[in-house]
């Protein structure tokens, strides 16, 4: 049986899709552009540094269990990827092309 949250979570992934390619078609907003170095940083070290920790954090606990080093390997490229694009992020306010040449 299908729970109604389970219904909102389905019906949510077309639904987003299709205002998507709507707007990317038909050009819905494209003249709206909100750039904040404060918002942009802070959504870059919360979602993309914030997972690249915890998977990090898992493969060290892995490797520690099981002394894969490719384990270590995978978790320190994965967080290498979320500091470089948090200080690419942080760089691009100052410098476009700067912040471009980091990430």
């Amino acid at each position: 049986m299908v729970s109604k949250t389970q219904k909102l979570g389905i019906v949510s992934i077309p639904v987003l899709a299709t205002l998507a390619a709507t707007f990317g078609v038909f050009g819905i907003a494209a003249g709206l552009i909100f750039e904040s170095v404060l918002l942009e940083t802070i959504l870059n070290i919360g979602v993309i540094l914030s997972v690249s920790v915890v998977v990090a954090r898992i493969s060290a606990k892995s490797f520690l269990q099981t002394g894969s080093t490719n384990v270590l390997l995978i978790g320190l490229a994965v967080f290498e990827f979320g500091f470089s694009a948090t200080l690419g992020g942080f760089v691009s306010s100052i410098s476009v092309s700067e912040g471009i040449a980091m990430y």
